[in-house]
């Protein structure tokens, strides 16, 4: 059990850090750019600059939201807390991202969510 809460305590965290190091520079699905690991900012490097592009580009925002929940569930089984009942949860989780993401649809994105055409 111990096993899997610091599993999914790393793995949320590993998103959000990717999501918070998002750089619009880094090589990603639909950015060419040279994959020198000198010139990737995201710091996960080349796995955080992919994870990253594609949660923003597919849910926006609302990716970090995933990252907080799963962290927060590996949070909860580490205090031996449970996740029980699990689906009610799962649905919760999915109306939670997808509401973020529409909320977060409304934020100007800046320069820092630009991809160069």
């Amino acid at each position: 059990l111990d096993g899997v809460a610091l599993t999914l305590g790393f793995i949320g965290l590993a998103l959000l850090a990717a999501l918070a190091s998002y750089s619009h520079t880094d090589p990603s699905w639909n950015t060419a750019s040279a994959a020198n690991p000198d010139q990737i900012r995201n710091w996960l490097s080349l796995p955080g600059a992919y994870t990253a592009d594609i949660l923003l580009q597919t849910i926006g925002l609302g990716g970090a939201v995933i990252g907080l929940i799963i962290a927060l569930w590996g949070t909860r089984l580490w205090q031996r807390r449970g996740l029980s009942p699990l689906l009610p949860r799962i649905a919760a989780a999915l109306a939670a991202v997808l509401l973020a993401s529409i909320a977060s649809a409304r934020l100007p994105a800046g320069a820092w969510l630009l991809h160069p055409y």
